[in-house]
């Protein structure tokens, strides 16, 4: 777990819009942040509550942080029937994070955001800028009635380090896009399956794996049939105005204004030189972590490599006289049954498993690679 905590502290919010039908609302803010979700108490029958409440989040790398958003939401909650209503939101920009010791730590006032596109552009005009500042005495500055806007909240996040300054390790890319989306969605589902939390669905599970493995003729219709299922099950959700076409048009309302601004900039650019700096310098977080995930990659083959180069006698030996029992063996076994025996060994519940990685693992882990040769 990492040292480096996020400590938000929402102070307060001014003239909020009235939810209850009574001229009131009963406010509460929901602050979320790398996944990430924690809320303040209610503040019943005010439009102005103060909360002075401290909420902390986990850091993963304190260098990421500049890239990093937080999104704040405010809502009123109706006790009627346990529901809520949307008052506004916003997203903080992680350049605005202070660090721990700072002696120019002031409150920010944010204005709240609708759901709208045309709110989040506005989030990058000057105006909306100039109604953060906060005055000398450190006091919120009041907002001018006559302004179309939900209200303000105010806040302090602050990230308090172990270690001050940047860092740059713990850089692990993720695959992207749609591919990488599957990816990370059946590795979340098998590791909840192994983890056995629910044991009905990890049994249903493995029961399913045998099934389609003694028995493969079936994979190709079942994933044909969980297609079909799974269209007739959407069936009810389809757009309808207008028909045969999707509704929302744009997902731009979802992206942070820096991205849309840096998207939609000139070229040459027309920005300041402080602006290009940073996002030369996310440019090169992205370059880092891809760099070091073909590091890894190049890694694990020089191992593989190892295993027949004979740099480790001893490990290349032992290498050739398991292929040569593996061979035999899968040539008397049959394949699918190596693969059953491999699968219930896989998804075995943890109290049979041991917590120390494998004696495989840590032999293989021990090869030699080039990085060992390098100065």
């Amino acid at each position: 777990m990492s040292k480096e905590k996020l400590v938000v502290e929402v102070l307060g919010a001014h003239n909020l819009m009235p939810k209850d039908g009574e001229g009131s609302s009963s406010a509460f803010v929901e602050v979320e942040f790398e996944g990430q979700r924690q809320r303040t108490q209610v503040k019943y029958k005010d439009l102005n509550p103060v909360w002075n409440e401290k909420l902390v989040f986990h850091v993963n790398d304190v260098a990421d942080l500049p890239y990093r958003t937080i999104e704040v939401n405010v809502f009123n909650e109706k006790k009627s029937n346990n529901s809520r209503n949307f008052l506004g939101k916003v997203r903080v920009s992680g350049t605005s994070i202070a660090r721990e010791g700072q002696d120019d730590v002031v409150p920010q006032l944010h204005t709240l955001d609708k759901r709208s596109l045309f709110s989040h552009q506005q989030m990058g005009s000057q105006e909306n800028k100039k109604m953060t500042h906060l005055n000398q005495m450190g006091q919120m500055v009041k907002p001018d009635p006559g302004q179309n806007h939900p209200g303000e909240v105010g806040m302090k996040p602050v990230v308090i380090t172990s270690n001050p300054g940047p860092q740059m390790s713990g850089m692990n890319m993720g695959v992207g896009g749609v591919g990488g989306a599957w990816l990370v969605f059946i590795n979340k589902v098998v590791e909840a399956m192994r983890n056995w939390t629910m044991p009905v669905y990890s049994s249903m599970f493995v029961v399913t794996f045998m099934i389609m493995v003694l028995m493969p003729e079936l994979i190709v219709p079942s994933v044909l049939c969980g297609f079909a299922v799974t269209g007739l099950w959407r069936y009810r959700l389809r757009p309808r105005y207008p028909p045969h076409m999707d509704t929302r048009l744009s997902y731009a309302e979802g992206v942070h204004p820096d991205e849309l601004d840096e998207e939609f900039d000139s070229f040459p650019t027309s920005r300041s030189a402080e602006t290009v700096r940073i996002r030369y310098d996310r440019l090169r977080s992205v370059a880092g972590r891809i760099q070091t995930v073909v590091g890894d990659m190049a890694t694990q083959g020089e191992r593989f490599q190892a295993l027949l180069s004979w740099r480790d006698p001893r490990a290349s030996f032992l290498f050739v006289v398991i292929c040569f029992l593996a061979a035999f063996g899968f040539y008397l076994v049959p394949i699918r049954w190596v693969v059953a025996i491999w699968g219930l060994w896989f998804l075995r519940p943890p109290r049979f498993r041991s917590k120390l990685p494998s004696s495989a693992v840590c032999f293989f882990k021990r090869l030699p690679t080039m990085a060992d040769s390098m100065l």
